[in-house]
This record gives C-alpha cells, sequence and structure tokens, in this order.
C-alpha cells in the first residue's frame, strides 16, 4: 500500500521511532512474533497498520471520505497540540 501510494507516513517522531524498531521473532516452536523490542512502544505502528488493513477491506470512494477537518473536531472539543497539527513544517 506504501508502494503504491494509497497510504503515506504521517512525519510523526513516535511514529517514525516505532517503525524503526518494529520488528518479529521466531518462538522456539516455530511461530512468529511480531512487535516492539522489550521496554518499547508499538501503538502507533498498530494504528497504521489498523488504518491500512481498513482502508484496503473499504476503500473510499472518494478524496477526504471519512475524514473530518479539524475545525469541526475543535468545535466538538478535541485538542490538537502535537507539532504534527500545530507546527507548519509538517506542512
Amino acid at each position: 500500500m506504501i508502494e503504491n501510494q494509497q497510504i503515506t507516513i504521517p512525519p510523526i517522531p513516535e511514529l517514525i521511532n516505532e517503525l524503526k524498531l518494529y520488528g518479529y521473532k521466531t518462538t522456539p516452536s516455530g511461530n512468529v512474533q511480531y512487535g516492539a523490542p522489550e521496554g518499547y512502544h508499538d501503538d502507533c505502528v498498530i494504528a497504521l497498520a489498523l488504518a491500512a488493513w481498513q482502508l484496503k477491506r473499504s476503500p473510499p470512494s472518494g478524496v477526504g471520505v471519512g475524514f473530518i477537518e479539524h475545525e469541526e473536531l475543535k468545535k466538538k472539543g478535541y485538542i490538537f497540540d502535537h507539532p504534527f497539527f500545530t507546527n507548519s513544517s509538517y506542512g
């Protein structure tokens, strides 16, 4: 999906760091376990994977379908204090 430009990775430092650390290991019984190393988080990676999975299952019929503008969310009391939302260098 990334190769086809269906999704892009937003420049959120926490997500980038988690993606760099995310990996897998094979258990002694031969099963594969995916995740972050002990002591690290993988919440952002899982959120990105779930979003990609949902997009693949039910692609939007038009640009922006399913997204709510920030102003509408602000009216509902959501706070956007992450640098991704407040720093103009993120685009």
